[in-house]
């Protein structure tokens, strides 16, 4: 026995000797541990939460606290987490929340020995895809004009978002090719493109240029031939003949035209042929029709089966001198 022990044997109760002599006590038990983790399966109205456990050895359960703020606000049900001394994945699924809505999360474990929480955490529910909608004035163009295509988003979010403008060429069985440059929508989700000139029938369609994405359904802008048209005479006696000629583009050798005359509103054919070559990019007729009556006349192209529509030209006035 060293000298101390037996200073303190002459001092201190055997009591108290006793209790310095036995082995201190086990730790006490340990509240669970508890880290939150990444959302996952985020869609526009739910979320998988998730989390790590370790209970410590005493039977632990969990519940994830979530709203719009550190305030939460609502919990999931109760589930158990066991009885382990290894940390676990938990997780939980919430649901019928607010698109493109930021929700604040963290894990809440419990157990006999206490109750931890886990850091805060966020996620961000999607948003639903927009409504694109698309129109072209005009939908039938003369070769070589133009048209204004106009749509609108509709939807959570739609001021100043990128609209990207795709097209494709008859017979319109391929994919779409974007043209252009993206363009961002107004304070309303308004947005428009100029296209300028059209030389082939085509279709176009607008998406979103960020998620989620919004496809407009296809706009075919149709063309119709341009056709220049001149007459030898407006002023003519009865029975005479007037020379209609002029050009039409794009080239269509072969395709019938019509001289026609309108009478009672309608437009009823007198005199036609078919176009011949006049070079590269154009076709030609000429054609002697003898008028009867002061009226109104034009030349009208049949559609040549390329995808175009009929063209005709200008209208022109031919009155009979008496």
């Amino acid at each position: 026995m060293t000298r101390l022990a037996h200073r303190l044997a002459r001092v201190l109760p055997i009591a108290v000797l006793a209790a310095l002599a036995i082995p201190a006590a086990a730790s006490a038990a340990r509240a669970p541990s508890a880290i939150t983790k990444r959302a996952n399966e985020i869609s526009t109205a739910g979320a998988r939460l998730n989390a790590g456990i370790n209970p410590h050895g005493q039977a632990t359960t969990f519940r994830f606290e979530y709203g719009t703020s550190t305030a939460y606000g609502n919990q999931t049900g109760l589930h158990g987490a066991g009885n382990g001394t290894k940390a676990i994945r938990v997780s939980a699924a919430v649901s019928h929340l607010t698109p493109g809505t930021t929700y604040h999360f963290r894990i809440m474990a419990t157990s006999k020995a206490g109750t931890s929480f886990g850091g805060d955490l966020t996620f961000t529910t999607t948003e639903h895809a927009p409504q694109v909608t698309l129109t072209a004035s005009p939908s039938t163009v003369i070769f070589g004009r133009g048209t204004l295509l106009s749509g609108n988003l509709t939807g959570s979010r739609v001021a100043n978002r990128p609209v990207v403008l795709e097209q494709r060429g008859a017979p319109f069985k391929s994919g779409f090719h974007t043209v252009g440059s993206p363009k961002l929508t107004d304070a309303t989700g308004a947005f428009g493109f100029g296209i300028f000139p059209i030389l082939a029938p085509v279709q176009y369609r607008v998406r979103t240029g960020d998620n989620p994405r919004g496809t407009s359904s296809p706009v075919t802008i149709q063309v119709a031939s341009r056709v220049r048209t001149d007459v030898s005479s407006r002023l003519v006696r009865a029975h005479h003949h007037v020379l209609f000629s002029g050009t039409v583009h794009p080239a269509q050798d072969g395709t019938p035209f019509a001289i026609q005359r309108r009478r009672a509103g309608l437009w009823t054919t007198v005199a036609g042929g078919r176009l011949t070559h006049n070079d590269g990019s154009s076709s030609q007729f000429g054609i002697r029709v003898s008028v009867a009556h002061t009226s109104f006349y034009r030349v009208y192209v049949r559609t040549s089966g390329n995808g175009f529509v009929a063209g005709v030209g200008r209208t022109i006035h031919i009155r009979i001198r008496h």
